[in-house]
């Protein structure tokens, strides 16, 4: 009884990590702008793609100049919040709008 108890809370937590993670990322990320303080690292909804977006799975980000001067306001981009870290990354595609007609791999 104990344990059937015990693995059917176990299968549960296991299908809302499941379930979180269809839906989420993590990410380093700033919502204003500010010295190294403003950083963030959590989790965040995972993004809606546009018919001629990729989505990429990264698992690798670069941090340079670019995104510090981002993070401290100078190098602005067109406004969203959260501001997402890692201007270079590499990854895997795992979701291809439906407008995309060609990837490239190097």
């Amino acid at each position: 009884m104990q344990s059937d108890f015990l693995l059917e809370k176990l299968l549960h937590s296991i299908f809302e990590e499941i379930i979180k993670g269809a839906f989420s990322m993590k990410a380093l990320y700033f919502e204003h702008f500010g010295g190294s303080e403003v950083l963030q690292y959590g989790e965040l909804s995972k993004p809606v793609i546009r018919d001629n977006e990729v989505l990429v799975e990264v698992e690798y980000i670069g941090l340079n100049f670019a995104d510090i001067y981002r993070r401290r306001g100078a190098y602005h981009i067109e406004k969203h919040n959260p501001y997402i870290n890692g201007y270079e990354g590499a990854g895997i595609v795992v979701e291809i709008g439906s407008k995309v007609t060609e990837t490239k791999s190097r």
